[in-house]
């Protein structure tokens, strides 16, 4: 006797978590340096970058931002 199988599809959502804040990411690209800030705004990162141009002459970074998500069933 063939097994008998039911499929149920359940929709889920993701979502931005905002008690958990969002962290700001910053390095510098240039070989061999390893400057980096870690924030919790964009605008201290960028603060960070100037300065560290303004001391080192380095003037490539690479930016992220990271967040918290909650999955839950729609």
């Amino acid at each position: 006797m063939p097994a008998r199988s039911v499929w149920r599809f359940v929709n889920y959502t993701i979502n931005h978590v905002s008690e958990d804040g969002v962290t700001w990411e910053i390095f510098c690209s240039t070989y061999g340096c390893e400057g980096s800030h870690i924030a919790d705004s964009d605008e201290q990162c960028s603060d960070w970058a100037m300065r560290h141009t303004a001391k080192t002459g380095h003037a490539l970074f690479r930016r992220s931002c990271s967040d918290h998500a909650r999955v839950t069933r729609g």
